[in-house]
Parts: structure tokens; sequence; C-alpha cells
């Protein structure tokens, strides 16, 4: 469904493409190089600035001309301003000095004029990045301001690594970035907004996804970039242009988004993928592009099932635009972590040999997310209870004994997070067409609201009602042994099934059937 139009952009687009990325510097334009399509670069603003955002712009623009400098906002801002949405990170390009130098001159600026409501900044450096892309931040009118010096690279043949950096022309800095929709700048000043690509404007127009140059060579310059175009697209519903769909694939790519790519960087990436609001198209464009298995990547080796990757999108898919009153509500972060159950469904069921201790199995979703992805541990722990409790769940319904007392066990074993395999399940019934099973989760749910089991006070958080010290002196037993974790959940179960009776009712209950609870 790519219009074929964008295909013969390329065509034209491709000799600017390779003079641009020749030119070092715009001054030394050697007369051989051919004639550049002259492209309007700068376009009046449209959008309307925040009150805050005016106010800054005013004094950071005093700052620059003080300094002799041209300031821009660069990158997201600038992005999500043209397309109507607010926007927190500022990013903020110098032309003539390293972003700390000119943190610097907005303090004392700040100090001359005793501006009190943005105090002065503490600049931080990004102890990560080499010293010549060094990022100033700082907090000014309670947003969060980063300053960086323009950048220009030429990059050895063979490598990733810059060989050369030093300060660029905004121009050069434009076609370094990873998409056209993010190398807009907004020039403060001036008040413009600058497309060096030519192609950012337009792009945002025809919700297009594509690379200031071919794709290949800004994906190959940072791989991960092929993740952060699939969240982009996911994210703003834009098309992938046709030509990096094809770079995206191309095994060189891949091959380094596999082996020389930080799993921290990945995981990053696909955190930002499952937290938007609907992963599914992300998920999708995973599985097309082939870059499924290198995501999760598995311990060892597993042929699942193409189907079974298609089933676990299209529950995506489903969780996340489903509303009705069967399903219950949920946060953002717990839409978040519904996504990654739903894919780590795949491979719950897959065990392999502990490493460290050999006679242990554990399952391929603790792996995935802690290993594949180096996501928390508490999101593989958090996935492994919503899975387990989903099984709960099931045996539960299975079993059709809704009392008070079974009800109560499922929830405390499975916690909290129970809303979550409670979704997943009715999610998967709605897909496989068991309306049935729909019927009986819903009066499930019906009862753990009418007994106020998973309420302000739920069942997870309920203390046994005699405590360790009191139960020995009544059955008359003193030795500690495992009937004592036996008796307590027997108390549990007492407590389950007599909401409104006390402590006193529970000792003569004790006292009088110990025999029979001991045994």
């Amino acid at each position: 469904h790519h219009h074929h139009h964008h295909h013969h952009h390329h065509q034209h687009f491709a000799v600017i493409y390779r003079t641009m990325s020749t030119i070092q510097t715009t001054e030394n334009n050697n007369e051989s190089e051919p004639p550049k399509k002259k492209m309007k670069i700068s376009h009046p603003r449209t959008f309307e600035l925040t009150p805050v955002e005016k106010e800054m712009f005013e004094d950071l623009r005093a700052v620059a001309i003080s300094c002799g400098s041209i300031i821009r906002v660069a990158g997201g801002w600038v992005r999500d301003k043209i397309m109507g949405r607010q926007s927190e990170d500022i990013d903020i390009a110098i032309d003539n000095m390293m972003g700390k130098e000119f943190a610097e001159n907005v303090n004392k600026y700040m100090k001359d004029h005793q501006k009190k409501q943005a105090k002065v900044g503490v600049i931080k450096l990004n102890p990560d990045q080499s010293k010549h892309l060094e990022t100033a931040c700082m907090h000014l009118f309670g947003l969060s301001i980063d300053f960086v010096n323009l950048r220009s690279e030429s990059y050895s043949e063979d490598s990733r690594i810059p060989s050369t950096m030093g300060m660029g022309t905004a121009e050069e800095d434009a076609y370094r970035r990873d998409l056209t929709i993010n190398a807009l700048f907004y020039n403060i000043n001036d008040e413009s907004v600058e497309d060096f690509t030519g192609k950012g404007l337009e792009d945002i127009k025809e919700k297009l996804i594509r690379t200031p140059l071919p794709p290949f060579t800004t994906f190959i310059d940072d791989p991960l970039r092929v993740l952060r175009s699939i969240r982009f697209a996911s994210r703003y519903n834009f098309k992938l242009d046709i030509e990096l769909i094809k770079a995206a694939q191309d095994p060189r790519v891949t091959t380094a988004l596999r082996e020389k790519i930080a799993k921290e960087r990945i995981g990053k990436e696909f955190n930002g993928m499952i937290s938007d609001p609907s992963p599914g198209k992300a998920l999708d464009y995973l599985r097309q592009l082939n870059l499924w298995d290198i995501l999760f990547a598995t311990p060892i080796r597993f042929d699942h099932h193409h189907s079974s990757i298609l089933g676990a999108i299209k529950l995506v898919y489903k969780y996340n635009t489903y509303t009705s009153d069967v399903f219950v509500k949920l946060s953002k972060d717990q839409y978040r972590i519904s996504t990654l159950a739903l894919i780590m469904m795949i491979y719950y069921e897959q065990q392999y040999p502990n490493p460290k201790k050999k006679t242990q199995l554990i399952r391929f979703p603790y792996f995935i997310i802690c290993e594949s992805l180096k996501l928390p541990n508490k999101d593989a722990d958090d996935v492994n209870t919503i899975l387990s409790g989903k099984i709960i769940l099931e045996d539960l319904i299975q079993s059709g004994d809704f009392s008070r007392v079974a009800i109560g066990k499922a929830l405390k074993a499975i916690g909290p997070l129970w809303v979550i395999s409670y979704n997943i399940l009715v999610v998967v019934s709605i897909s496989s067409e068991k309306y049935q099973g729909l019927s009986e989760l819903s009066f499930l749910r019906g009862i753990i609201l009418k007994e106020n089991l998973a309420g302000d006070k739920p069942v997870w958080d309920m203390k046994t009602i005699l405590n360790g010290g009191e139960v020995p002196k009544i059955v008359g037993k003193t030795e500690p042994g495992p009937w004592m974790a036996s008796i307590m959940s027997q108390i549990f179960e007492w407590q389950l099934a007599n909401p409104e009776k006390g402590k006193e009712e529970c000792k003569l209950w004790l006292s009088a059937n110990k025999d029979q609870l001991l045994s």
C-alpha cells in the first residue's frame, strides 16, 4: 500500500543526497560539483509558542546575540509542535561553541537580569558521550533543556565511529540525523522553521517515515535507527518508506543490529514501542521486517510457529483497543506490562537449564526479558506472575468452584496483577470466540467486586487473624514444623469463609477442630 510516487522522488533525490554527503563544509563548494537543486529551507513558524516557551526563547535569543551565536531547537520538539502536540524535551543546538559554554552564558544572563523564575541551572554533562558531543543539561522555567553543538562527522570507510568530529553546519547536522521528521530546526534567532533536507515538512504532511540520507547510509551509521523508524511509524501511524523497508532488511544492517548494538539500547527502544498507546503496529513491523528473533532471542533454539507470532500481535491489537465492561481499565504502565506478557505467552511453556545450577529449569521469558532485552528483573517477575496467574484463573473457572474461599485463595496467590491475567483471559476468549468463557469471567469478576476481595482491603494484603505466637498454645504443639504453615493457610481459609467473624471465634474454631486440622 505504498504509493508509487514516493518511489520517483527517490530517483531525483539520490543525486542531491550524494553531493550533500560528500560536501564537508558549505564554503569550499567546488565548482565541479553538480548544481544543487534549489530548495526552500526556511519556513515561517506555523505553530503557537506557550507563554513559557516564548519568554525562554526571548532570553535565549538575547544570550545568542551577545555570543554571536545562531541557536536552534532541534529534533523532537519541532516535530511535535508542527504536528500540534505539546513537547517537554527541548534540545538546543549552537553553531559556534560547546553546549556547556553556552549554558554558562545563559546562567550569567539570568543572574545579570535577576530572573527569578529561571533559576540558575546546574550544568550536567552526559558521561556516556565522548567529549566532542557533550550535552549540557539545565532546568529553565520548569523545563529541562539540553544544549549541544551542531555536529558534523565524516566516517572512516568501514567503521561506525566518526573519524573526525567537529563543529558542523546546521545542514550537516540535519543530514546525519535519523529521520527527516526529526531533522527539522526551529531557528530561535529569526523564529523560522528550517528544513535542510527539504523533506521533513513534506513527510509530516504525507505521513511518511524516511531517512535524510539514503536509508542504508543512515542505518549502517547506527543500526538502532531501524527500531526508531518502526517506533515512530507506529506511534504516529506513518508509513515506512519503501526504500527504508529494503535497507532495514539488508543483512549488513540486521547483522550489525544483532552484533554491534548494546542490548540495553535495543531494550530501551522496544520499551518505547510497548509504552505507546498502540504497540500492535510496531510489533507487526518487527515481524514483517524479520527483526522478531533479533529482539526476542531465545537461550536455546526454539522454532515457534509463524502463526503464534501473528496470534500474539492480534491479541496485542485487541487488548489495547478493547473497551467493554468485562475488561478491567488499566494504567499506562499496566498496558505496557500486559503487552510484554502477551508476547511472552509464545515462550512461557519453554524452559532451559539454569547455567549456574544445571538441575534448575528457567522459563524462556526470564531470559528474553532480562538477557535479550535487558529490561528490569521486575518486568520478568511480573510477566511470570501474570502468566502463571492466567493458569490459576483458568483452573479456578475449570473447577466451577466460585466460593469466596476458592476465589480468595486464587487472588492471594496472584496478587494485584490478577487484573492483567484476567484481562488476558478476556481477550483470549473473545479472539477464540469462546463466549461461554467470557460469561464465566464476567460472573467471576462480579463476585470479586461484590465480595470486595480486590478492593480497598485486598486479600493479598490480608493478615491471618491469629499469629505464629498464638497458634501453638491453642493447638497444644510447641515444636516448629511443617504443620504450622498448613494450619496458617487453613486459618486464612476460615477467615475467607467467615468474613464477619472475629479473633475469639477463630480461636474457638481452631481449638475445637485442632485434631482434624493437624492431620
